[in-house]
């Protein structure tokens, strides 16, 4: 299925238990890639555990991202708040999706957005984040040495200034960006073999200036009194648990945290340990859509 956000037809994929009544009217979790990711790449996994449980799961792709319209080489997280508001939209009025009962799920970047998004948009009931950040410049500074942070800076504002002679940004591997531990790099290398949109995708440096300017914190009070999860992990090289727990501590309630300990950033997607997190997630979705809930 698509639907269309700010002009562009965003591609979808929405899926239904295999016991779902069709006559009934279904909780919704929409479902959000992080930092590139696509709607076929690790979303499936999250969604064959919520439909396992119960749930109706919509995934898409972002505008420029798999199969969905627009500029492949901007990663900008108000655009991609925007994309997740138009998939609620779509979502409030299908015949089969309960409109009181949408949640998000999203990852990192994705993350973010959705916070922004259900500060914004009151038909998100719950929130399910996976290591987000509530700023953007703090959270890429807190990836690099404090060289290699001026070094960035003076980057940025060098590029800055020539896009606004010439309207182009320089286009980097989006490994500039996103600087990544050892681990990181080679299960980005494993995933750029798989998938050549992985391989030859690049980033604008006006990207790395919008998720700077991106403060999803600054809005959390107008969440409540809707509840928001957040999943971390204890030694992560990508989102720091320092970072995630202090937004944490800025949530207003009802809230809920996980923090996973021994393990990597990317091991939460081993089988057995995601099935252990989602049985986590989906009881806490099961307290938050209320059925009927106003």
């Amino acid at each position: 299925m698509s639907f269309f956000s700010e002009g562009r037809k965003l591609a979808g994929t929405l899926e239904f238990p295999d016991t779902a009544d069709l006559g009934s009217a279904l909780p919704v979790v929409v479902t959000c890639a992080g930092w590139g990711g696509t709607k076929d790449r690790s979303l499936p996994e999250f969604a064959s555990r919520l439909t396992g449980h119960g749930f109706a799961v919509l995934r898409f792709d972002y505008r420029g991202y798999g199969l969905s319209e627009g500029s492949a080489n901007r990663l900008h997280p108000l655009e991609q708040t925007a994309d997740i508001r138009s998939a609620v939209g779509f979502l409030r009025g299908h015949p089969r999706i309960d409109p009181s009962r949408i949640a998000v799920l999203s990852v990192l970047t994705g993350a973010a957005a959705a916070l922004q998004a259900a500060s914004e948009d009151r038909a998100i009931r719950a929130v399910v984040g996976f290591f987000p950040f509530g700023d953007g410049e703090r959270w890429l500074r807190s990836l690099r040495r404090t060289w290699e942070w001026r070094e960035f800076v003076a980057r940025l504002e060098a590029d800055r200034a020539a896009r606004a002679i010439s309207g182009v940004s320089e286009l980097v591997d989006p490994n500039e960006i996103l600087l990544r531990d050892a681990h990181g790099i080679e299960r980005e290398a494993r995933s750029r073999e798989a998938s050549p949109a992985r391989r030859d995708w690049k980033l604008g440096l006006d990207s790395a200036d919008a998720i700077m300017a991106f403060r999803p914190e600054d809005h959390l009070a107008r969440i409540a009194p809707r509840a928001v999860m957040f999943v971390a992990v204890e030694n992560d090289s990508m989102a720091a648990l320092e970072d995630v727990t202090t937004l944490y501590g800025r949530l207003p309630s009802p809230k809920r945290i996980l923090v996973l300990s021994g393990i990597r950033h990317h091991d939460i997607y081993q089988p057995e340990r995601l099935t252990r997190i989602m049985n986590d997630v989906c009881a806490f979705l099961d307290e938050s859509l209320i059925p009927n809930a106003v």
